[in-house]
């Protein structure tokens, strides 16, 4: 996922897996203010390992603000289980 490029609002995240792909979540608020909600959101590295980042969210110029932060790990997949791992910053 990218946001950027003046995009302004609000990004809620509920119960989602992010699965590989090297650049998981991109959301630079540039411009205006963007609100974040996370809640229960797993990042599993890509299968082949390659990985960039999972996910890269600051603020660039606008405002952002974590209006909630709950439970965002990251993760692996073991026999089609999503095992939890490590909690995750806040950015």
């Amino acid at each position: 996922m990218f946001w950027a490029d003046n995009f302004q609002g609000e990004v809620r995240m509920t119960n989602v897996l992010i699965h590989g792909g090297g650049r998981g979540m991109a959301i630079y608020a540039d411009t205006g203010t963007t609100h974040i909600s996370f809640e229960n959101v797993f990042f599993v590295p890509s299968p082949d390992g390659w990985k960039f980042f999972d996910y890269d969210i600051r603020a660039t110029g606008g405002t952002l603000i974590v209006d909630k932060w709950v439970n965002v790990r990251a993760a692996t997949i073991v026999d089609g289980v999503i095992v939890p791992g490590a909690s995750l910053p806040s950015p």
